[in-house]
């Protein structure tokens, strides 16, 4: 290695392997500014009185530029840059005394912001995202498996989501234009129960066997009248049970879902009808 004195305060050095290095340093012959012309990478430190650097400009192979503010220990504790790969554009990270990334706020390739939240391990946390399928903020467990999410979607719907330990749907309650509800899924994301309130003020609940057809339906008509219907797999009505202001009535249909019997209890008494 070569040196050549520049001046006060200033260093000039040069590697075998052609790496330039140019130091300005204070009184106390530490260095408070280095800008290295690697083969590598080219890299521009501000140091502090120890001579240890706090911030740090790289511009890496791929040419995209970091800029990082490291602690006392000379741990990277902020980095920011334009990005770091194809499906990730500017970033700003921030990270713990030990150097583990806890926040990173950054731009997809296709330009969907979001801030992720990261433990001490790595593994995400909580994670805010806006995007073309909506806007959310999604909850991790410790397994980094999502578990809970609240978001908004593409037509404006917003809709609370709670997921199992391997991520699976299994209750969601949305509010869309047409009713309120909350669907309770299988452990296979298949719908099994689903409770609801319609633009009519009409509550629902409906049970919902394996292969999707409503098997037990429960509500309230706008006029206070209550009902329990029970259906086949083809979603016809087995049986009706209502109760009306004239009285509750009971009806059992055919397997075409045709009423063939009809028991009502009514002011003047119970009526039979086949």
């Amino acid at each position: 290695m070569t040196s050549r004195d520049g001046g006060p305060g200033i260093r000039l050095h040069a590697t075998p392997k052609g790496d330039v290095l140019f130091g300005m340093y204070d009184a106390n012959h530490k260095p408070r500014v280095t800008i290295c012309a690697m083969t590598t990478h080219p890299a521009i430190d501000l140091r502090d009185e120890r001579g240890e650097a706090r911030l740090s400009f790289v511009l890496k192979t791929d040419g995209d530029g970091n800029m990082s503010f490291l602690n006392s220990k000379g741990r990277t504790v902020i980095m920011a840059g334009p990005g770091e790969g194809k499906n990730i554009g500017p970033f700003f990270r921030m990270t713990d005394s030990e150097g583990s990334a806890r926040v990173t706020i950054s731009v997809s390739g296709n330009s969907e912001p979001s801030i992720s939240l990261t433990g001490p391990d790595g593994k995400s946390l909580g994670m805010f995202s806006i995007g073309a399928n909506g806007n959310g903020l999604t909850f991790y467990d410790a397994e980094a498996n999502p578990r809970g999410a609240l978001g908004i979607g593409p037509t404006g719907t917003p809709e609370l989501c709670f997921f199992s330990d391997l991520g699976k749907k299994r209750i969601s309650i949305a509010n869309t234009p047409n009713l309120t509800g909350m669907v309770i899924n299988d452990s296979n994301e298949a719908v099994r129960i689903h409770v609801s309130v319609d633009t009519d003020e009409r509550p629902m609940l409906a049970v919902i066997d394996p292969s999707g057809a409503c098997r037990v339906k429960v509500t309230v008509l706008p006029d206070g009248s209550p009902s329990i219907s029970l259906h086949d797999a083809e979603g016809r009505h087995g049986l009706l049970l209502t109760s009306r202001a004239d009285g509750p009535g009971f009806t059992l249909s055919d397997a075409a879902g045709k009423p063939r019997a009809l028991l009502t209890l009514g002011p003047e008494g119970p009526s039979l009808i086949l």
